[in-house]
């Protein structure tokens, strides 16, 4: 079950991994869109960089706790591996008991009987010869098992006590071995995290400076166009206060000679009339 649950926090992590992958090479668009973003595009941009470096850090935080996860998990599998065998050899020692202790029963069973029948030997009137015969015969027989079922309690224990040591050995040492290449496939992975945070470091500096070279360009535009107008104004300005004395000049200039000129011709035509008058005359 734990070797699954290995598998399935493997597999999570490679996948958190190549999301985060995946929005680093996206924040590193964003930086190369970001130099020639205008002043429409730029708020636009910041905001879907923002998205994508936060759904990355979310990834890398999913990456670090796989990774703990895993960690936790092997060692929660050596010590339910210790506690598994040391429940085999409780369960063994249980059994043994139980079974000592139905031969304890059973031994103790046959020393009555063996007194009952003692009892009912007398009673029947066997000589004493006969019954104290039978007696002492079956007490050799119910202690003879009486101390076999403490000699195989004994040789129970000791024996359970050697399979914990046989098993306890190959156990330890593959746990071991196991737990070595648990620690060496932990250390790629945090090698892979590193690795990882460290580009995703990288974006996020070079996505700053894009950023700040953005605003300062978008700045500098703003303010040469201002300053263009500014200067257009000024020229207006300028050419105002040069051409409208000339101008004004030039229309008094022009009133003065329409006036000279009207006044020329009625002096003109009341000449002409006057010479006219007199040719007559």
């Amino acid at each position: 079950m734990m070797h699954a649950q290995r598998r399935q926090m493997r597999t999570a992590f490679t996948t958190a991994h190549k999301m985060a992958e995946d929005k680093r090479a996206q924040l590193d668009d964003a930086a190369k869109n970001m130099a020639s973003a205008t002043a429409a595009t730029a708020a636009s941009l910041r905001e879907r960089a923002q998205d994508t470096d936060s759904a990355m850090g979310a990834q890398l935080e999913l990456m670090a706790t796989k990774i703990d996860a895993i960690r936790k998990l092997d060692h929660e599998e050596r010590r339910d591996a210790r506690h598994r065998l040391q429940k085999l050899q409780d369960g063994l020692r249980e059994t043994a008991r139980t079974h000592v202790k139905a031969a304890h029963a059973a031994v103790r069973h046959l020393e009555k009987s063996s007194k009952d029948l003692e009892r009912e030997q007398r009673r029947a009137g066997d000589s004493e010869q006969t019954y104290e015969g039978t007696k002492e015969k079956n007490e050799q027989m119910w202690e003879s098992y009486k101390d076999q079922v403490e000699n195989i309690a004994d040789d129970l224990q000791d024996s359970i006590g050697d399979i914990h040591d046989r098993v306890e050995d190959p156990l330890e040492h593959e746990m071991d071995s196991t737990y070595d290449q648990n620690e060496r496939d932990v250390a790629a992975l945090r090698h892979q995290y590193h690795h990882t945070v460290e580009k995703a470091s990288q974006a996020r500096h070079s996505l700053t400076q894009a950023n700040e070279a953005s605003e300062r360009m978008l700045a500098k535009s703003a303010n040469t166009t201002n300053t263009k107008d500014d200067a257009s104004i000024l020229l207006t300005e300028s050419w105002w206060n040069v051409q409208a004395p000339a101008c004004v000049a030039a229309i008094f200039i022009g009133t003065a000679a329409a006036f000279v000129v009207d006044s020329f011709q009625r002096r003109r035509r009341v000449s002409s009339n006057d010479g006219f008058d007199r040719l007559m005359a």
